[in-house]
């Protein structure tokens, strides 16, 4: 037989993609059904994804053969993808190959068969492209590194997907099973959900445990506060109670201190003793028993320290998904979030601000893939030092958006218009505002909002009647999505909000004509804890600016002057929390021995 082809073809399946097409064109509700699982990516011939495409544009519509091949001409694409005749084979392939008895079960195998394909097909790329880039003789090698574990990834992304959609049907006798006996045995489901939250690690501070539900898999937690408040040992404490008393591992990460400092703090809050050079020489016999119980305790479990300084966001994913797979890691630390160091590629051109949210969004990708908790611990920006109130809000996370000192705004609350506009603050300093508010009964009640007042570069974006400035990282409402100023384009859709004389909100949608930078200009940062948005030259804007963390936890010392050797009263102000209510607890915190205790209060 003579070979008709010298090298080997891609991997793919012309046969099964013209079935799948063919069963969607006669049974056109199965695209409802398989859309999530079948992307035009899957299909190799580009003809097969052509249609598929235009399939899936008129996925809601009476569907109809007659009209997709109208659609199909006049788009000029009917001989394109080769006629009347390519479509009635695809057709007749499907009735050929297919049992419409059990038309399910055949689908599911198809998707399979092409998914598989699919990564084979990615194999072969990436495979290409590795070849292709060591050959680049200027190449970093850490970015040849990164690029490789990120085809890995989309790889291992794709089988699993690949996998569970195989495992993805579940019968309803199943279901009815499983039901029927959490009916009759209830005991022993609670039991079971018991367990599960035994399972959760907690902080070991019974009011914070209270508030939050100790620490989920899966959940970023950042720890946030001014210098020198506390925040490492605070974080330092945490891993402790989880090492010593659920018997867990743990990963910290210390950008800022020494391993050696890291062991010393541990062994301070352990024995109740600061561990100097002084004290250590003052030690007598029994707390050197207790050291030595601490060192063995220490030694049963294992607490990886990595004080290696300027890392990076890819270089602890590497670290802790390697220990992951060696031992099981319950909980990892990360002190701190602006020390990670961002690595640029040469097109990526992007603030601090920017780099931080990418790295806490990196790290709560983190948290999902590992199904454990991450603390990390970071700095509050500048903005509270200018103000007389001290107590960290969750703005101060993050250089918040402003808004250019003569733009009017007005605020809505509840339906209601509330009686505060602020125009024209360049005479304003920094102060405490008292507004009126007016409720549903009538009643004026008396808010306080904190205006502050900077100068920052603006954004003037123009509409047809209206024009608004900003700073890059403010957010308005287009459409029904929050877009932030620094990635508008012309053409955008920007929700523009007016008020009828019988107090009914009519929300209109206008183009956004021109976008223009101008020069650093006073603006003003209002703090509105209570809503989410405000109007700014009648555009709906966003009035909260925060970093990807499932639970935020604001450490405060009300008493700046306390004197270092005496015990100190720490607020916890838990500011967000995903999993259930936000709240606010005292502790005890001494800074001898770097401990923090319950607070009880005498009766």
């Amino acid at each position: 037989m003579v070979q008709l082809y010298k090298q080997k073809l891609i991997p793919q399946n012309y046969l099964v993609e013209e079935i799948l097409l063919g069963t969607i064109i006669i049974f056109p509700s199965l695209i409802i059904h398989i859309k999530n699982n079948v992307t035009k990516d899957l299909f190799f011939l580009e003809v097969h994804e052509l249609i598929y495409i235009h399939l899936l544009e008129h996925i809601y519509d009476k569907f109809n053969i007659i009209n997709f091949i109208y659609i199909l001409k006049s788009k000029n694409l009917l001989n394109k993808i080769g006629g009347l005749k390519k479509l009635i084979n695809l057709m007749r392939q499907s009735q050929v190959f297919i049992d419409t008895s059990n038309i399910n079960h055949y689908l599911e195998k198809l998707i399979y068969i092409l998914h598989g394909n699919y990564i084979k097909r990615l194999i072969v790329q990436y495979g290409y492209n590795i070849t292709k880039i060591g050959f680049i003789s200027t190449l970093n090698n850490k970015y040849f590194y990164n690029k490789i574990r990120s085809y890995l990834e989309l790889l291992e992304k794709e089988i699993n997907i690949n996998e569970k959609q195989k495992n993805s049907l579940t019968s309803i006798k199943k279901l009815i099973s499983i039901k029927l006996l959490e009916l009759k045995h209830p005991t022993i489901y609670n039991k079971n959900i018991d367990t599960i939250k035994k399972d959760h690690i907690q902080f070991g501070f019974k009011q914070l445990d209270a508030i939050t539900n100790g620490l989920p898999d899966g959940n970023l937690i950042i720890i946030a506060g001014r210098p020198s408040i506390g925040k490492t040992s605070f974080a330092i404490n945490i891993a402790y109670n989880v090492f010593f008393y659920q018997k867990a591992n743990i990963c910290v990460f210390s950008l800022e201190m020494s391993t050696l400092e890291i062991v010393n703090k541990f062994l301070s809050i352990s024995c109740g003793i600061n561990f100097n050079q002084e004290n250590i020489l003052k030690l007598n016999t029994q707390e050197w028993k207790n050291i030595i119980l601490i060192c063995k305790q220490l030694i049963q479990n294992n607490i990886y320290i990595n004080d290696t300084t300027n890392i990076s966001i890819t270089y602890i994913e590497k670290i802790t998904e390697s220990l992951q797979k060696r031992t099981k890691i319950k909980l990892i630390i990360i002190d701190y979030l602006q020390l990670i160091t961002f690595i640029h590629s040469n097109n990526e051109s992007l603030n601090r601000s920017q780099e931080l949210g990418y790295i806490t969004r990196r790290l709560k990708l983190l948290a999902q893939l590992l199904q454990l908790p991450i603390i990390i611990l970071s700095q509050l920006n500048r903005n509270i030092e200018n103000r007389s109130n001290k107590d960290p809000i969750l703005s101060d996370l993050k250089e918040s958006g402003c808004v250019k000192h003569n733009n009017n705004i007005h605020l809505f609350y509840n339906y209601l218009t509330i009686d505060f506009h602020v125009k024209n603050v360049y005479f304003i300093k920094n102060k405490l505002s008292h507004i009126r508010n007016i409720s549903p009964n009538n009643q004026i009640t008396i808010s306080k909002q904190i205006i502050y007042l900077s100068i920052k570069n603006i954004v003037c974006l123009t509409l047809s009647t209206y024009i608004i400035e900003m700073t890059y990282n403010h957010k308005y409402l287009s459409n029904s999505l929050w877009q932030q100023v620094n990635t508008s384009v012309q053409s955008n859709k920007i929700n523009s909000l007016t008020v009828t004389p019988c107090n009914k909100f009519i929300i209109s949608k206008k183009y956004l004509k021109q976008i223009l930078f101008e020069k650093s200009s006073i603006t003003y940062d209002i703090v509105l804890d209570r809503k989410f948005y405000f109007l700014s030259r009648q555009i709906i804007v966003h009035n909260s600016i925060e970093q990807d963390s499932d639970i935020v936890i604001m450490l405060h010392n009300k008493n700046e002057h306390n004197d270092y050797n005496k015990q100190q009263t720490i607020d916890i102000k838990i500011s967000k929390n995903r999993n259930g209510r936000t709240g606010y607890c005292k502790i005890k915190f001494i800074p001898q021995n770097v401990k923090f205790n319950e607070l009880t209060v005498n009766t």
